[in-house]
């Protein structure tokens, strides 16, 4: 530093301030041992006066600090007024609550308790302190502490500070004015050698000798300069003759120079439009490296105007700074100061030996930081193997490393999605899986630590997979590693991402909005990226990663997203796998304690793969006997009736077939289907029942059916014989009454006319009777007739009939949506539908009437309900199952225009006939509603029709 200083400096005031430097130096090295000795001295004085005056005062004070006698305590601290430096001193008892305290005039009292609780003597910055305890019998009973100023102290450093300033001012004039007279001795000689050299070179008069005055280094010195300027002015001689020689010789050159120039700027310029229009970076430098020329390209691909790069290494556009690096082709990468010191030494070298560099794949530094991948071919320029230069073309490479990279993800994708399925193959359990799924996460994102999470039925989640890193680095305290987390609240940014069924990824998980913090002992997020799982679209579960180096990128999340969905397959798949294997178990084991022949064969080897207990314990079948026909049947050859052939050609079918077997006199029903075994063969599983007992009752419920047909035949005939054999002499009671009321009626009494009445109004009741008991015999007679019909024209066409009455009864007919078309007799359902409409006109005493006619889909029935609903004056629920009795009434007969009671008996025969079932919901004065179904019937409404 001080060489810098005196550098340009003249010689004699080098000498002045040398000597001074030299005096300063002497007087510091003999002052600061004495300083600092008085120091140490003084301080450790003080700090002993001082503890052993707080030892004394804490003897002094133990008597009052056992019996509590503040007053004392008080005195005894008010003797260090002698003390001036003591500016504040207290006594504490045994709970550190302040029992006495001193302060010195012009100091405030200490506020709060003591801050200095350890025993012994401390400096401060302004102060010092003491802190002892008051021990009594070895039992400490108190502490006192004293605050010692320390302004002596600074104003014995002050004396000693202006006591040294005073003797270096001293001692620097005296060096000054003995250096000032001393120095000439040496530089007056200088002085006047200096003077001759300024003239020489001023005048250019070599003929000029310096004076000599000594024969020290000095005089040495005078000698040679004189030799010197001698010898020069003989040279100065010799070259004035040779310049007139080379003048003449220069100008040809000249000439033969500024041709070649001109030829040499052609080409320059020619080679400059080349540089300039070339789409690829072309750079060129000089011997060193240094970059003498840029053209556009290069300074468009960098980001730097042409003047910022000339002048510069192309090695400072190479990542030079230690870190993690962005590239624009978007991969990011690791600088490490090896990798930097081999990327520079490339250049180095190249330079060195002269060697050209062919595909050299690095990375530029663009001006905002990002960095490109280029290709760089290097050659070097040499003029007779004289380095002097280089020329470098330079080719952005982002989209062909992009490209790579995307080869490299998709290929690690690829590759991850393979080993997910080939884990879920040789994995037991599937949480195997997702430990699987969640270790190439981490490895494709290159994430610290992370875990899978599913929805559980209460719509918390639990963990499933946990990575080990991520155990290691949590330390909450309700956590044990191998132990996975289960019922967590949807919160947070992993709750943000299922209740938005979206993936989402920070570079700063604590300010993002949705972040809730994370529990006292889990590591600081740096990174976050959370993708949601889904199955059979709805959200299942997530994956979440944390603390990549860099953050994540969208390539992260895409690659997981793709991840996603073969893992959901896979789980899902190995879920099943182990659901079917416990299912199969169970089933074989159901199988096996069934009593029925069950048993499983090799479609291919006719192998017994599977036989149960009854076959085996009641059958004597042994599976290890060998195949399925030898064992059970004793042949040489498979059965001709085996239904091998039938089941290939329809595997999905089940064959049921019949069975009697003469060795043991039974019968027997098979059931055979294809089925996939456990080891994904083809093989035939059979149950047979045995049915010997159902055969037998179905021979006598045969025999039964023939005698009640035969019995229901005749209770028919009889049904019809008796109405209509009835109706003959009915007629004829009925026609005489009537003759006799024409022709005897002014004969006969009152009476007699009201018996004559009478009879015959009772002849028509029994007819009517009779008529209905004929209609409701013959609906178990007659034989329906199905066909596809639109109930919506059925019912049409009833409505049609009954307009005039229900004009007159001032009815509103109400259909709320189209009926449906079915199979069924399109006659009979009319008389049905005519029936309960005509009744619900019938029972209705209302101002405003009305009927509504429709249906409801009940899935449990699984056909349409069709429905007649009224406002009428309902049905007591005690009647609710009589109204379907034949000739029941729950009227006075001339009552509601009258009946015989079969109407409601003759629609549920016709229902019944459809193997229907009608009933009836009602409440009294509020309506009733009469439901019926037609089984098997198939639905399809208007509109769909239309369609």
């Amino acid at each position: 530093m001080i060489t810098k200083l005196l550098r340009n400096t003249s010689i004699q005031t080098k000498l002045r301030i040398i000597l001074m430097i030299i005096c300063l130096a002497v007087i510091c090295i003999f002052a600061a041992p004495v300083i600092f000795t008085d120091y140490y001295n003084y301080r450790n004085t003080i700090s002993h006066a001082l503890d052993t005056l707080t030892q004394i005062v804490g003897k002094n004070s133990r008597a009052a600090l056992l019996f509590g006698d503040e007053p004392a305590a008080q005195d005894i601290l008010a003797s260090l007024k002698t003390e001036q430096n003591v500016a504040y001193a207290c006594i504490l008892d045994r709970d550190d609550t302040l029992f006495a305290q001193y302060v010195k005039a012009g100091w405030e009292p200490h506020a709060g308790p003591v801050p200095e609780m350890g025993s012994g003597v401390r400096f401060k910055k302004n102060y010092l302190t003491a802190f002892h305890p008051i021990v009594l019998n070895d039992e400490t009973i108190g502490s006192i502490y004293i605050k010692y100023e320390l302004s002596e102290f600074a104003s014995r450093l002050r004396h000693y500070g202006a006591l040294t300033l005073f003797l270096i001012l001293v001692s620097c004039g005296v060096a000054f004015v003995l250096s000032n007279r001393l120095q000439r001795i040496i530089t007056l000689p200088i002085l006047r050698l200096t003077d001759i050299a300024g003239a020489v070179s001023q005048d250019k008069n070599y003929s000029l000798r310096a004076a000599k005055d000594s024969d020290d280094e000095i005089g040495i010195l005078i000698d040679g300069f004189n030799e010197m300027l001698g010898q020069i002015q003989d040279r100065e001689h010799q070259l004035k003759m040779h310049r007139d020689r080379l003048e003449d010789l220069v100008e040809q050159r000249t000439q033969e120079l500024r041709a070649a120039n001109e030829e040499l700027r052609a080409t320059r310029d020619q080679l400059d439009k080349i540089i300039a229009d070339s789409i690829d970076c072309i750079i060129v430098t000089d011997s060193a490296g240094v970059i003498n020329r840029a053209n556009k390209a290069f300074s468009t691909m960098l980001g730097f105007p042409e003047e910022e790069s000339i002048g510069k290494l192309i090695s400072n556009f190479i990542p030079y700074r230690i870190g993690e690096y962005e590239s624009t082709a978007g991969e990011r990468f690791q600088v490490d100061d090896t990798l930097r010191k081999a990327a520079h030494a490339k250049i180095t070298v190249f330079l060195d030996q002269k060697r050209s560099v062919q595909n050299w794949e690095t990375h530029l530094v663009h001006k905002n930081g990002m960095v490109i991948p280029v290709d760089i071919n290097m050659v070097v320029l040499q003029d007779e193997q004289q380095l002097i230069g280089s020329v470098a073309i330079i080719r952005d490479i982002t989209e062909r490393r992009k490209a790579e990279l995307q080869i490299m993800r998709q290929s690690a994708v690829l590759e991850a999605i393979n080993t997910v399925f080939q884990e879920m193959i040789t994995c037991e359990t599937d949480e195997d899986v997702a430990r699987t799924c969640l270790a190439l996460s981490e490895k494709l994102t290159k994430s610290r630590f992370g875990w899978i999470g599913e929805l559980n039925e209460t719509g918390t989640l639990d963990t499933i997979a946990l990575s080990d890193p991520g155990w290691d680095a949590c330390r909450i305290p309700e956590s044990d590693k191998g132990r996975l987390i289960t019922d967590l609240h949807l919160q947070g940014l992993w709750g943000s991402v299922l209740k938005n069924g979206a993936s989402l990824k920070t570079d700063n998980p604590s300010k993002h909005p949705d972040s809730t913090g994370v529990p006292e002992g889990h590591p600081p997020l740096e990174t976050f990226m959370g993708v949601p799982l889904f199955y059979e679209d709805k959200p299942f579960g997530l994956i979440a990663l944390a603390n990549k180096s860099g953050g994540y990128t969208e390539a992260d999340v895409r690659d997981i997203e793709t991840l996603a969905l073969p893992y959901m397959e896979a789980l899902m798949r190995k879920r099943t796998t182990i659901t079917l294997d416990t299912e199969r178990k169970q089933l074989l084991s159901i199988f096996d304690s069934m009593n029925a022949a069950i048993y499983v064969i090799d479609t291919d080897s006719y192998q017994l793969l599977f036989v149960n207990r009854y076959m085996r314990e009641t059958l004597g079948i042994d599976p290890e006997q060998g195949t399925c026909y030898e064992v059970m049947m004793g042949f040489a050859a498979p059965c001709d009736f085996c239904t091998k052939k039938l089941l290939a050609e329809d595997p999905a079918k089940t064959y049921r077939w019949e069975y009697y077997s003469p060795a043991l006199d039974k019968h027997f029903i098979v059931h055979d289907r294809m089925i996939k075994w456990s080891d994904g063969r083809s093989a035939k599983f059979s149950m047979s029942l045995d049915i010997t007992d159902r055969k037998q009752n179905e021979q006598k419920i045969r025999r039964f059916a023939a005698d009640l047909e035969r019995s229901n035949q005749e209770l028919n005939d009889f049904a019809y014989i008796a109405s209509h054999d009835l109706k003959e002499p009915l007629r004829g009671i009925h026609n005489y009454a009537s003759f006799l009321i024409e022709d005897y009626g002014e004969k006969l009494d009152a009476e007699g006319n009201r018996m004559l009445t009478t009879l015959t109004t009772l002849s028509e009741r029994l007819e009517t009777l009779i008529e209905g008991l004929l209609e409701y015999s013959r609906m178990g007679r007659l034989d329906l007739s199905f066909r596809e019909t639109d109930l919506n024209a059925l019912v049409a066409d009833v409505v049609e009939t009954l307009t005039i009455r229900l004009t007159e009864l001032g009815i509103d007919i109400r259909i709320p949506h189209p009926l449906p078309t079915i199979q069924c007799d399109a006659t009979r359902i009319q008389e049905v539908f005519r029936n309960l409409i005509t009744n619900a006109m019938k029972y209705n005493d209302k101002n405003e009437k009305w009927i509504e006619i429709g249906y409801e889909d009940r899935p449990s029935l699984q056909v349409p309900v069709l429905y007649v609903r009224d406002n009428g004056i309902g049905i007591p629920q005690k009647h609710q199952e009589a109204i379907f009795k034949i000739f029941k009434r729950l009227h006075a007969r001339e009552k509601f225009g009258g009946g015989t009671g079969a109407g409601l008996p003759i629609v549920k025969k016709i229902i019944e006939r459809h193997l229907g079932r009608i009933w009836v919901e009602s409440e009294p004065d509020t309506g009733t509603t009469f439901y019926f179904t037609l089984q098997n019937a198939q639905k399809t409404t208007a509109s769909e029709e239309l369609d």
